[in-house]
């Protein structure tokens, strides 16, 4: 049991109240105190206004009836000094004056400040009651709105991908927002609702009509107006704004499904809604990324300009993953920004913890356990990962009784996902525990300390090898990643290259060949085998094995362990055929440290060709993956490259029963399969790397000094 220090307990209890607050601490979208930007907004004080004190956002302060009232400190005094009109409490002009004066000011704020417009004007039914109650942002619709704000208020269009969990409301504030734009700051502003079937993008079109019915005609100059929805020019699909007789305002909303595109098409939308995006499927005639691109050229990058994308997790592969994979990497400079919302954020998914000094306790002695603690279907590890991704104890305790209804992770993960592979995987077969990826990751991942390229003499002979070299660059390019160079140590069995053979052209598999230092495995060292360089890059496949035997070379003659029988990986592999024995053929005679397979069951032949190389069959592959699953959960390695860490979160066992990447553009496992078999090679055919006997120097008869191994 972990020692627990009562130092460690209280920063928990203290860290815990500071989450707990910041989900239901203060929050007024009345006031605006705890809205978005609060730091920023101004507290205008109005005695003798419907809000006395109200904090409003900065762009409300520029206007010049903002900074009159501020001035003047009240409406009488702006009526009588601003308005030079004058002011006698109990009479019907002045109760008009003040009239005119609150909807002025209010109509300021619902231009500038939507949390305050969506809980003055709009209602949502409540899912208790049923009652239509004031849309009141949760915290989780808090976040999502700003980052909507961060765009808009920046000037550019706001582009999102949500990746939904639960109902937290991410479609209705896309929604409702969407009607604040028409509402209070674009007319003119048009919008579709884009789903996979038509009733699902009605029932989002029917919250907007249900929050526009029972908005009241003066929030948008139409007193005593019944707002209501009306077709648009009789179309079935296009709705407007009217009194009922006349349109109010000549923005329009569309419902479409992704199924029936073909009847918008050339329309012009300024705000786009696609929901549901992940179940799209992709057809001969409909490609969803065609369909959306149809509608996305027309959205400009300027402010109050909206699209947002938004859906529960399908698996790991399809459009919608590939647009939040793009999403979510920071460094893809993608034009979306990325929102996840996990279960530990959700309101109603929080359970009261009565005492929390003995909860932290309990978290801090489970923190490193692999194993379940007694009554709960998780591992100490995973609630204290929950911990450090920023749950509180009372969603921990929600979420650790929660997951007791589910036999299996998978299915709780449906419904309550912690993070963004959870909501992806529990569709999918998933080889590797995507926790013990994340642990991996945590403790290794790193840079590289050098890029480099691989420069082969152009001759192929017996000094071909000698003169190729590797070249480090200063530009950040090059194919082959190095984590460290080869050590000038002595040690016998120390490296080992393993290559994945690809194929040459852009849009085939890459050819990887990664370096594993085995260092660590000589008995008195006790460390582990480390990835400290990898080469992947499209390559002609004669250059390739000159290429191979030069980097092996280079890690002080290296074990080269070549993967042949490519032929029999898995139909989704694209590396142009088998060229393992022509790649054999150009160097066999000039490297002499290549690989042979000595207990294969599969050798039926005398032929020394077919014993080179590491045959990948359906057998061997069972092994080399089920060897890497162990070296994973175990951390038994150190792996410093993104590339493999991506490549293992998406490997997964397919319906017919194979192995390999899930299909999706720009997904391959070729980092994954040259690691996985340069490992399982290292731990089961190698010697274990040794110090080299010293070398002593002997005198012969004629006094010259030879050297000799001893």
């Amino acid at each position: 049991m972990a020692l627990v220090r009562e130092v460690d307990i209280d920063e928990l209890v203290a860290e815990n109240k500071r989450r707990y607050d910041e989900i239901y601490g203060t929050y007024d979208p009345w006031t605006g105190e705890g809205c978005y930007d609060f730091e920023h907004r101004e507290l205008l004080e109005l005695p003798d206004f419907m809000i006395p004190k109200m904090w409003v956002p900065k762009e409300c302060m520029r206007t010049l009836l903002y900074r009159g009232l501020k001035q003047l400190g009240s409406m009488k005094k702006y009526i009588i000094e601003a308005w030079g009109k004058q002011y006698e409490e109990k009479s019907y002009y002045t109760r008009q004056l003040k009239m005119v004066l609150t909807f002025e000011i209010m109509k300021v704020r619902f231009r500038e400040d939507p949390e305050f417009a969506l809980y003055a004007t709009d209602k949502i039914e409540d899912k208790v009651s049923g009652d239509m109650i004031p849309f009141k942002l949760n915290y989780p619709q808090r976040k999502l709105l700003k980052i909507f704000e961060d765009l808009r208020t920046s000037g550019r269009a706001i582009r999102v991908v949500i990746l939904k969990a639960r109902q937290w409301g991410g479609s209705t504030l896309t929604q409702l927002y969407i009607k604040w734009l028409q509402d209070f700051r674009k007319d003119g502003w048009n919008a579709i609702v884009l789903a996979q079937q038509k009733n699902t993008a009605k029932k989002i079109k029917a919250m907007y009509r249900k929050a526009l019915e029972n908005q009241p005609g003066w929030t948008i100059g139409r007193p005593g107006a019944k707002l209501q929805f009306s077709p648009y020019e009789n179309s079935p699909d296009d709705f407007q704004v009217t009194d009922g007789m006349r349109a109010i305002r000549r923005s329009t909303l569309t419902v479409a499904s992704f199924e029936n595109f073909d009847s918008v098409r050339g329309s012009n939308f300024h705000c786009a809604h696609y929901s549901e995006v992940a179940y799209w499927k992709k057809t001969p005639e409909h490609d969803p990324e065609g369909v959306i691109s149809s509608i996305s050229g027309g959205i400009r990058n300027q402010e109050d300009n909206l699209e947002v994308f938004e859906s529960t997790g399908k698996g790991n592969s399809g459009f919608f993953y590939e647009k939040c994979q793009l999403a979510m990497d920071p460094k893809n400079n993608d034009a979306y920004s990325f929102l996840f919302i996990p279960c530990f954020f959700i309101e109603h998914d929080m359970e009261e913890v009565k005492n929390e000094r003995a909860f932290a306790r309990w978290l801090l002695e489970n923190r490193d356990k692999s194993s379940n603690p007694k009554g709960y279907r998780e591992t100490g590890k995973f609630f204290w990962r929950m911990w450090e991704k920023g749950a509180c104890f009372q969603a921990i305790e929600w979420y650790r009784n929660f997951r007791n209804k589910f036999t299996t992770h998978s299915f709780c993960a449906t419904e309550a996902p912690v993070d963004e592979e959870d909501a992806f995987r529990n569709s999918g077969n998933l080889v590797f525990n995507p926790y013990s990826i994340d642990d991996l990751q945590k403790k290794y991942k790193r840079e590289p300390l050098y890029t480099a390229d691989i420069i082969v003499d152009g001759n192929k002979n017996d000094s071909t090898i000698e003169k190729s070299k590797v070249s480090i660059r200063t530009d950040g390019d090059g194919d082959l990643k190095i984590w460290a160079v080869p050590n000038v140590l002595q040690v016998d069995n120390r490296y080992l290259v393993s290559v994945d053979i690809g194929g040459k052209s852009a849009t085939s598999d890459y050819t990887v060949m990664t370096v594993i230092d085995r260092f660590g495995m000589i008995p008195t060292v006790k460390g582990k085998p480390k990835v400290v360089a990898r080469y992947r890059g499209h390559v002609r496949h004669d250059k390739l094995a000159w290429m191979a035997a030069a980097l092996a070379h280079y890690y002080d003659d290296a074990l080269l362990v070549i993967e042949s029988n490519t032929a029999d990986r898995e139909k989704n592999n694209n590396t142009e055929g088998d060229h393992f024995g022509s790649i054999l053929n150009e160097i066999a005679d000039y490297y002499d440290n290549l690989y042979q397979r000595t207990t294969s069951p599969e050798d039926v032949t005398d032929d020394v060709l077919a014993k080179y190389g590491f045959q990948t069959n359906k057998l061997t592959k069972g092994w080399i993956i089920d060897n890497l699953e162990q070296f994973v959960d175990d951390m038994l390695w150190d792996e410093p490259d993104k590339e493999m860490y991506h490549e293992l979160r998406i490997y997964e066992r397919h319906d017919d029963g194979s192995l390999g990447n899930i299909v999706g553009n720009g997904n391959h496992d070729d980092v994954l399969m040259s690691t996985a078999i340069g490992l399982w090679v290292s731990a089961n055919d190698m010697d274990k790397p040794q110090w080299k006997k010293k070398e002593k120097t002997r005198s012969g008869g004629d006094g010259v000094y030879t050297a000799a191994k001893i």
